[in-house]
């Protein structure tokens, strides 16, 4: 995953089907409570205007 990718929670597609949040990958291999982690953790701006950190499992990539 790089930034600039156009990502979809898997998350709300899986629990929200009337609401999937489409955002772009702000920065990767990010810090999770001071610690690298794995799966990597990657920081998200969302079309609800929201930064989230998230782990790249909870998203896919939508984009090339």
């Amino acid at each position: 995953m790089m930034v600039g990718d156009i990502v979809s929670s898997v998350i709300d597609r899986d629990f929200f089907h009337d609401f999937i949040r489409i955002g772009v990958v702000i920065d990767t291999d990010i810090k999770m409570y001071g610690k690298y982690v794995v799966p990597s953790a990657i920081r998200v701006y969302w079309n609800s205007s929201e930064i989230e950190n998230l782990y790249e499992d909870e998203v896919e990539v939508i984009s090339d």
